[in-house]
């Protein structure tokens, strides 16, 4: 093995060796921090002494030799009987002398000093041919015996032609360390101390890996993790071997690394070990003294360890260089000592004041808490854990406390926030929670936030009688609410008003939060106290502005998310698809490293709700398919419709008929139609029935739609234009003129700004009247989809046109309509479905063409003329029919036409945007 940094040392030791073989004998003591490479120095000394003719005898002392006398002595020995018998025989006699005086006599570890005299002439006498090396590795571990005949022959070596080369720990126990000062007190004694590497050290010794030295940093990275221990270095070299071409990324800390840290912490002394032991246990939050207390050791020999740690390169200041440092260090532990340790180590943080959190770790290893502190502590590291977003921690902490808890009301809390956490994560193990929690509701146990989950709760898993009771018995408490309740009621009226209308009316009669007096309670209350103020937020204003000032309130927790699904749903429903799509993105990503599923599951659900709406259909159903991956079918309770309802439309959009069915088997939660969700399913269903040529089916899907909304008090055509669907499926069934009344209607209860649902019934509006009057009516809902971003509606209006345009006999102007259509067909994947509008004998290949963009200023530089041709021409009418259509020659068109491809960029007129086709379309 290539020495590193320690070629002056080893000349060191040769220069040593000369002098010896001149007949001044040498002692060398080689010490350092553990693992730095004495052992690699003074065998590779070894060699170069062979190699010049010494006479090598070498051991290497162990733990297992203290109890052995003249152990480390007779492995030298032996090595000499090639040399000399005698020297054999003496070490023979005197430890068969030991061993027989071991267990009966005071000086069974003395040697007769006939012994040591026999010896040493021996050596003498030896030497006087060929200088002879002594060298003992590990002197720390040597038995008493054979240091004491070490110290003799050290004595004497300057005498003769013998050299004497010792490594010991730096951090040996103290009853060692005073034998290095005897060792250095002698004149003919010199001392060489080992460091650990430099940062180019390690850069020479990671470069016997491939590709490391191209690595830029990588000898920095390295010693921060080592300390410039080579032991540790050569595990991380382990780790790092790579295949050729591999990419360089930082260092992997792996095995090879944890291997090397047990190899290093085995050659430390016991004390240093169990001080070791003592910081891997607490943590990154200790000191020496904390660390004296645990292990009921004095201060001062746990600061000499932690320095001798340090040197070692296992800590950095106060704390391991790597987690997997610490982790390996842990393991060493036995797991009685281990969970006795956590218990003490409980204790004398709570006892010094440390935050709970420091505590609750302990208290959660030990698994045990018995005093009654311990359930106060685990609680409030429970909230801490979850705010920095340790949901394992947190869990821990409140099943402790769960178990450990004897006061019913306390349990019932410990519980309910125990469940709260469980359902972040999978409300189908939450679920289990849920018989106790209502049985503790029932007997008045629960209250406030907590009282607002656990209904919650039983919303989300449909037990929808259960939650009623529960409602019930809130509102008609006698005297006015107090201040949790007031909370329970402004926590609970946004998602109930929206997903349980019905429900939700319990609330109606209730004072609004900001007429109530806030307790301290509440305001101390940090999830109460945010309630609080998210109930206040935006008291006026159109719900737009209401719901984007909620979202910029809300953090998402058990409390909020109804809000924010509330919120996000009134932005879809005033056609905000991408401002809703916008606050879903900035959601989503909030709660990216939260670890809670349900929440990620529930927002993507609503997002490609939103995506579905902006005809997005391939996205839209890749996030809703995504959203079921999230959380198994059976953990969504009724919230399983959103992604479901979204599967079904986009399948039905896209033309996968199957696909839709396969959608309609899932099993769907009790309860579902008396919610939200149950409305967005049946309408989807209806939407499948239409598609597949079952009228009569969708045209009772829709009108029970109807029938909901009505009896909530709902019936908003922008939350969900059932009439629109239910005149398709009575024109399929040949009854235009309930059609139109229901048309009409849906017309008179829409409010200005409504731009797609609008667009939408005129569409269908369209298809209820004579195709001579069906193009004014096509074009009017062309120009309310300039305002919306619903791709597919949009195609199919063209498709309609087209259509319409075949009917009159219009074909160039039905073959632009067509192209149209299925440009933007291919834009959100409708393809198939859109192509099933289209006119039989129209066939457009769009295969080449893509949508023109055109930037909207272009198109407001043309003049009105300009702009009159233009939109006759980007209908499909001819230059000679647009000129008789307006009264002017062939050559003014041609102009016109002209300086619009210039203005807008454009070749031809195939390229001209479709808004201009409003303008030529009810001219045509």
């Amino acid at each position: 093995m290539t020495l590193i940094e320690r070629t002056d040392e080893l000349n060191s030791l040769i220069g040593e060796l000369s002098s010896t073989t001149g007949g001044d004998g040498r002692v060398v003591l080689v010490s350092g921090p553990t693992a730095v490479g004495k052992t690699d120095l003074v065998q590779a000394f070894a060699r170069a002494a062979s190699e010049r003719g010494a006479v090598l005898l070498s051991a290497t002392a162990t733990r297992g030799h203290r109890d052995r006398p003249l152990g480390v002595v007779a492995q030298l020995m032996r090595q000499a009987e090639p040399h000399s018998a005698p020297l054999r025989q003496l070490t023979e006699n005197a430890v068969l002398t030991a061993t027989l005086h071991m267990h009966g006599a005071d000086d069974a570890h003395q040697v007769r000093p006939a012994v040591l005299h026999g010896l040493w002439s021996e050596l003498a006498t030896l030497a006087q041919a060929r200088p002879i090396v002594i060298v003992v590795d590990d002197l720390q571990y040597a038995d008493v015996s054979s240091l004491t005949t070490l110290l003799f022959l050290a004595r004497r070596a300057s005498t003769g032609r013998v050299m004497l080369v010792f490594t010991l720990s730096a951090d040996a126990d103290p009853g060692r360390s005073a034998l290095r000062g005897e060792l250095l007190r002698m004149p003919h004694c010199r001392r060489i101390r080992l460091v650990p590497l430099s940062r180019s050290g390690l850069a020479a010794l990671l470069a016997e890996v491939p590709g490391m030295r191209e690595r830029p940093g990588v000898a920095t990275e390295a010693h921060a993790l080592t300390g410039g221990n080579p032991l540790l270095a050569r595990g991380l070299l382990l780790d790092n071997r790579r295949p050729a071409g591999a990419p360089a990324a930082g260092l992997l800390v792996g095995d090879g690394f944890t291997r090397a840290v047990l190899s290093c912490l085995h050659r430390t002394d016991g004390i240093v070990r169990r001080v070791a032991q003592g910081v891997a246990l607490l943590g990154d939050e200790n000191d020496a003294a904390l660390v004296a207390d645990l292990l009921d050791v004095h201060s001062v020999l746990v600061d000499e360890a932690m320095i001798a740690l340090r040197a070692a390169g296992l800590l950095g200041f106060d704390s391991f260089r790597h987690p997997r440092a610490r982790a390996a260090v842990l393991e060493t532990l036995d797991p009685e000592d281990l969970v006795n340790l956590h218990a003490r180590a409980a204790v004398l943080r709570h006892r010094q004041g440390d935050p709970p959190l420091e505590t609750a770790r302990h208290l959660v290893s030990a698994g045990h808490p018995s005093a009654e502190w311990t359930i106060g502590v685990l609680t409030d590291a429970a909230e801490q854990a979850l705010a920095r977003g340790e949901l394992d921690l947190a869990l821990s902490c409140l099943r402790l406390a769960d178990a450990q808890c004897s006061d019913a009301r306390q349990r019932a809390a410990i519980r309910t926030t125990l469940a709260a956490v469980e359902w972040r994560i999978d409300p189908g193990t939450a679920s289990r929670h849920l018989p106790d929690l209502v049985d503790a509701l029932r007997q008045g146990l629960i209250s406030g936030r907590h009282e607002a989950i656990v209904i919650e709760f039983l919303l989300w898993s449909g037990q929808l009688d259960t939650a009623r009771a529960a409602l019930t018995r809130l509102v008609e408490r006698p005297g006015p609410p107090s201040g949790e309740a007031a909370v329970t009621i402004a926590a609970l009226r946004p998602w109930l008003g929206h997903a349980f209308p019905e429900l939700g009316r319990l609330l109606e009669n209730h004072q609004p939060r900001s007429a109530l007096v806030r307790p301290a309670r509440v305001l101390a209350d940090p999830t109460l106290h945010r309630v609080d103020a998210l109930a206040d937020a935006a008291p006026h204003g159109d719900g737009v502005a209401r719901s984007e000032q909620l979202l910029a309130k809300c953090d998402p927790d058990e409390l909020t998310l109804g809000t924010i699904v509330t919120s996000l749903a009134t932005l879809m429903y005033a056609d905000e698809l991408e401002k809703a799509d916008s606050w879903c993105g900035r959601l989503l990503r909030a709660v990216d490293n939260r670890r809670a599923p349900t929440w990620q599951a529930l927002l993507t659900a609503m997002r490609a709700g939103i995506l579905g709406r902006q005809g997005n259909l391939r996205e839209a159903q890749q996030q809703a398919n995504d959203a079921l991956k999230l959380l198994p079918a059976a953990s969504w309770g009724v919230a399983l419709a959103i992604p479901i309802a979204t599967l079904i439309l986009t399948a039905v959009g896209l033309g996968n008929l199957d696909e839709a069915a396969a959608c309609l088997g899932v099993a769907m939660p009790p309860g579902l139609f008396q919610t939200s969700f149950g409305l967005t399913y049946l309408h989807a269903r209806g939407r499948y029935h239409l598609a597949a040529r079952d009228a009569s089916a969708a045209l009772a899907d829709f009108e029970r739609c109807g029938e909901m909304l009505r009896r909530w008090g709902r019936d908003e055509p922008a939350m969900l234009p059932w009439r629109s669907d239910a005149a398709l499926a009575l024109l399929a069934l040949g009854r235009p003129e309930p059609a139109r009344e229901l048309l009409r209607e849906q017309l008179d209860l829409l409010a200005p700004g409504q731009h797609r649902t609008r667009g939408l019934t005129l569409r269908v509006m369209a298809a209820a009247v004579a195709p001579a009057e069906r193009l004014a009516l096509l074009h009017e809902a062309l120009t309310h989809f300039e305002a919306s971003s619903d791709r597919l509606t949009l195609a199919m209006v063209f498709a309609d046109i087209s259509r319409t345009q075949e009917l009159l006999g219009a074909r160039p102007q039905a073959e632009a309509a067509a192209r149209q259509a299925q440009l933007w067909a291919r834009e959100c994947g409708a393809e198939t479905s859109v192509r099933r509008l289209l006119p039989a004998t129209v066939r457009v290949d769009v295969t080449e063409e893509a949508l023109p963009v055109v930037p909207e200023e272009r198109v407001t530089d043309l003049s009105d003329a300009e702009r009159r041709v233009a939109g006759l021409a980007a209908s499909g009418h001819t230059n000679r029919e647009i000129a008789d259509q307006l009264f002017v020659t062939i050559s003014t068109v041609e102009q016109h036409l002209t300086r619009v491809y210039r203005k807008l960029n454009v070749r031809r007129r195939t390229d001209l945007p479709w808004e201009l086709q409003t303008e030529g379309g009810r001219r045509g």
